[in-house]
């Protein structure tokens, strides 16, 4: 080939190559040019400490040992994990919007400065921002730095904004931190008097004080939501006069167990105004003011929060059921939604199916007797999977046509007495599945 035609024809492809790159790759090209405006290069993740001096005075934060933020100063308490690191990766994106070089810091509003924050590095490394005054123009700040670009520069509002903090917003809210999973165990009292105890037992959460009764889903996830999202709307620190707040000789108190062995007590104590009450926690130095909201699925009558199904979960959760009648067996199999087998083959009649589900998911026990010896011979029994705990339930029932209809099940060790109409859908439901 002619030495000339290659050297031209690779002249192309550079040129080529150039133009995809950094022309026809525009974002290319704007990445480059934000980080070309860096104010800072922190190596991503070295952050150990931030210090921060504001309008609201000034705040230390700390890396502990296992990796979590704590604020030293003004007080020794945990921070806010999403805040903390939010600060931390505005400052290690931090871009400048224009160089303005040098000039009279006065001027700028950068001596002093109104907020000033630093920094530190694993290595010993610090960088700091300093920031004046507004721009006349648009929404952006004068701003100076050390060990990071020279002179007066301007930076979007942004940043501004988030190192107007305070102590509230640095530290941790939660009351607790905990999760769902962790619960063993809860009881609540109230004027002094223990009003009831719930316990996680097989998958299920029961009254063992004043009496055994299963607790409703709906419930138990407004409680456990309301404890593992518990969070401070204030928080008061150095509070002596417990007294005053209702704290002393608290009105309720809420105690929970962890699967770790580890308790808490939630104290509730007077309002603060309409809808907020004062609170602390065992082990924790500071006074809560938490929403009186919390309050409200705790103190709700003892009937309304018992749990009468014979099966716990929704319709949409059964994957299966086995119905035995008489000698005759029946297997239904969910395929997928509104498609289901009936003993391995196609069962095109789902509305059948559908009304099975409405009735067995809808039974309840008019009450419950202990005197398990009553239960003869059962006229049907259902074996239900499905994919929420308790993920396997069987459910036996006597005959209808002989009163009272009782039911055993695997959930419950009482024999829960049924209402004959509930029974008769139930029933109507079977006899459609068995044509």
């Amino acid at each position: 080939m002619n030495i000339k035609l290659t050297v031209y024809l690779t002249l192309i492809l550079a040129i080529a190559i150039i133009a995809v790159v950094f022309v026809i790759n525009p974002k290319h090209n704007a990445e480059k040019k934000m980080e070309d405006k860096r104010v800072f290069h922190i190596k991503s993740g070295s952050i150990s400490k931030i210090e921060i001096n504001n309008k609201n005075g000034q705040f230390s934060i700390i890396k502990s040992p296992t990796n979590e933020w704590e604020i030293t100063n003004p007080v020794n308490t945990e921070a806010d994990t999403n805040t903390v690191n939010s600060i931390i990766s505005s400052m290690d994106t931090l871009n400048y919007e224009k160089i303005i070089g040098n000039g009279n810091l006065i001027a700028f509003g950068l001596s002093p400065a109104s907020i000033t924050a630093t920094v530190t590095s694993s290595d010993n490394k610090t960088y700091t921002i300093r920031i004046g005054s507004a721009t006349p123009i648009g929404a952006y700040y004068y701003a100076m730095a050390n060990n990071g670009i020279s002179g007066v520069f301007t930076i979007n509002e942004w940043l501004k904004k988030q190192l107007d903090t305070n102590l509230f917003q640095l530290r941790n809210k939660k009351l607790l931190n905990l999760s769902q999973n962790d619960l063993v165990a809860i009881s609540f009292t109230k004027n002094s008097k223990p009003v009831y105890t719930l316990k996680k037992e097989d998958d299920l959460w029961i009254f063992t004080k004043p009496a055994y009764n299963r607790l409703k889903t709906d419930i138990l996830n407004d409680i456990t939501f309301r404890l593992t999202d518990l969070n401070a709307t204030n928080i008061l620190d150095n509070v002596t006069d417990l007294k005053s707040l209702g704290l002393e000789k608290p009105s309720e108190v809420i105690s929970i167990s962890l699967m770790n062995n580890r308790q808490y007590t939630i104290k509730l104590g007077n309002s603060m105004d309409q809808n907020s009450i004062y609170a602390i926690v065992t082990g924790k130095k500071p006074v809560y003011v938490i929403n009186k909201s919390l309050l409200t699925v705790f103190d709700k009558p003892i009937n309304e929060m018992i749990d009468k199904r014979l099966l716990v979960g929704d319709r949409f959760a059964i994957s299966s059921i086995e119905i035995s009648s008489k000698g005759k067996k029946v297997i239904l199999t969910k395929k997928a939604y509104n498609q289901w087998e009936k003993n391995g083959s196609p069962f095109t009649n789902v509305s059948y199916i559908n009304n099975l589900l409405d009735s067995l998911t809808s039974l309840k026990a008019e009450n419950f007797i202990y005197n398990t010896s009553v239960f003869k011979m059962p006229a049907y029994t259902f074996t239900v999977t499905s994919t929420v705990a308790p993920t396997s339930t069987t459910i036996s029932i006597t005959e209808p046509d002989k009163k009272p209809i009782y039911a055993k099940t695997s959930i419950d060790p009482r024999l829960a007495v049924l209402n004959s109409e509930e029974i008769s859908t139930l029933e109507k439901s079977i006899k459609e599945i068995y044509q």
